[in-house]
């Protein structure tokens, strides 16, 4: 263990890939708990990170089945360009929209 870590504390390290104009940041989050001095790595998580939310996982922003593996890009509408599979399917680009995107 780690000088100063308690037992069954986390470690995570979180990087951006992208920011747009609005300061929204897209990124990624790796992470390793701690079980009893033998740390075990969970799988990355994508994100999105606004000074009004914080920091938000894109798996949980997304239909149900859907896996976000990589984040690639955000623009000024901030749609973001993103690998995922659904289903366990094989992986694709995707782009995400906002929620509160407006559709014509």
């Amino acid at each position: 263990m780690r000088p100063g870590a308690a037992a069954g504390a986390d470690i995570s390290l979180s990087y951006a890939l992208d920011i747009n104009e609005h300061g929204t940041v897209i990124g990624e989050s790796l992470g390793w708990i701690d079980l009893g001095g033998e740390y075990e790595q969970v799988l990355p998580r994508t994100f999105v990170w606004t000074r009004r939310t914080g920091m938000l996982a894109l798996g949980d922003l997304v239909p149900a089945g859907w896996v976000i593996s990589h984040v690639i890009a955000i623009d000024d509408q901030g749609e973001i360009l993103a690998s995922a599979s659904y289903l366990n399917n094989r992986s694709q680009t995707v782009v995400l929209e906002p929620a509160n995107a407006r559709r014509e």
